[in-house]
């Protein structure tokens, strides 16, 4: 008898623990829940999957616009492994990133593409430290206005005039060309050569490393978990079911340690023997060298800064996402014939016939730099930029009010921003 009790209760003891642990779980769940702040408003999520359901697979502005005339400037939604927060107007926008944007300069831990892949180094997945302050400062000043004049110009203008050519030559390949002129033109500005010394193009050999990275970045299951399971997931041994990630991070690794290898020792090659164009990497390489030469002082660490400042120039598929600008242009300049027009008008009378533009030209063009920024604005090419959607990871790492105080979030969360304001009538 007390045998046969025990069994029964050995084979209750095992369902009857899980029930009650899963049980404390969504206890202590609606506890914080109860005792912590609300959150922005928004819609409300399932357990577990939060508002994955409620996420648009197309036309998200219908539902982006339709959430913030419910629940104001600032929608708050959660999915699996990250939190975003809509921001639908531009007066929240200035709120929360420029007079509060240094409480969000800190990113999250990105497993597959950042750790696994090893693109933790590229200036996006910095976390908000030294170094990714130097490669911002560095950035800022390649990327300044004053500075694509004074030292790029030359090498834009030259790319614009050989796409009109292919054109003229082969306009049905005009999306073709220009992903390449695209890709040609990042690769002389960074690197100063459009291949090694053993004739490997640099554009091909980028395009399919980006080819890698989309997949690593289209979401790996290691990404979901939260931060503590994250820390594990990465040790789990390659052959383990389930571990795909690991064999596909170890073979993209490969290929990208390969292309730095191969970018950092052409540049160096290039440097050594006074070949190759004055690019963003030679240009900083060499003012660290009359630094050094100057003061004595050690700039290798500022040396790799400018290496993997200079490789971010790749990241994001910059070519895709011009050639989606084009093609919107395109389109625009179809559907509204009388801003074609006038956008003519202005070209003919600024430039002689048979001239090409000039940098120069610009200040001249008001009309023609306002039909471009409102392209990027209309349909931008994707979620990131200065203008249009801008989609970053942060975290937020002190206390902070959103909808002016109505709501607050403390601790550590990761949050991804969609910035919508371009698309509220408030802010033509």
């Amino acid at each position: 008898m007390d045998r046969s009790l025990g069994k029964l209760l050995t084979a209750n003891a095992i369902p009857l623990g899980a029930s009650s642990l899963v049980l404390l779980y969504f206890l202590r769940k609606y506890w914080n829940s109860a005792t912590r702040p609300p959150f922005p408003p928004g819609p409300r999520g399932l357990p577990t999957i939060g508002n994955l359901a409620d996420m648009p697979q197309e036309r998200f502005a219908l539902t982006y616009s339709k959430w913030g005339e419910k629940y104001g400037p600032v929608t708050w939604i959660t999915v699996p492994g990250q939190t975003i927060v809509i921001v639908n107007t531009y007066d929240a926008m200035c709120e929360l990133l420029d007079k509060r944007g240094v409480n969000y300069i800190d990113r999250p831990r990105i497993v597959m593409i950042g750790e696994l892949v090893g693109l933790d180094f590229v200036t996006v997945f910095l976390p908000g430290d030294t170094v990714w302050k130097e490669h911002r400062r560095l950035l800022k000043h390649a990327l300044s206005p004053d500075t694509i004049r004074l030292q790029y110009s030359n090498l834009l203008v030259s790319k614009g005039s050989k796409y009109v050519k292919s054109i003229l030559h082969r306009p049905e390949d005009f999306i073709l060309s220009l992903k390449r002129l695209i890709g040609e033109t990042i690769s002389e500005l960074t690197y100063g050569s459009l291949e090694d010394e053993n004739g490997v193009d640099y554009v091909t050999k980028h395009d399919e490393f980006a080819e890698y990275a989309k997949l690593a970045a289209a979401g790996y299951v290691v990404d979901l978990f939260p931060a503590r399971a994250s820390v594990v997931l990465p040790f789990i041994p390659s052959w383990f079911p389930g571990a795909k990630f690991k064999r596909d991070a170890k073979e993209w690794r490969e290929h990208l340690t390969s292309l730095r290898n191969m970018m950092h020792n052409g540049i160096q090659s290039r440097m050594s023997t006074g070949q190759g164009s004055r690019c963003y990497i030679t240009n900083l390489l060499a003012d660290l060298q009359r630094l050094q030469d100057e003061t004595g002082a050690d700039v290798r660490d500022d040396a790799q800064a400018v290496h993997d400042s200079g490789f971010s120039f790749y990241q994001g598929d910059p070519s895709h996402y011009a050639t989606v600008s084009v093609k919107t242009f395109l389109l625009a300049m179809l559907l509204h014939p009388g801003v074609q027009a006038r956008a003519r008008e202005e070209i003919d009378r600024v430039i002689s016939e048979g001239q090409s533009p000039e940098f120069s030209d610009q200040d001249k063009m008001p009309y023609i730099r306002a039909v471009v920024l409102e392209t990027l604005r209309w349909n931008p090419p994707a979620p990131l930029g200065s203008f249009g959607l801008f989609c970053q990871h942060f975290e937020l790492n002190i206390t902070d009010c959103f909808s002016r105080g109505a709501a607050c979030i403390k601790g550590r969360r990761r949050i991804r921003w969609l910035f919508y304001s371009q698309r509220n009538n408030a802010n033509p």
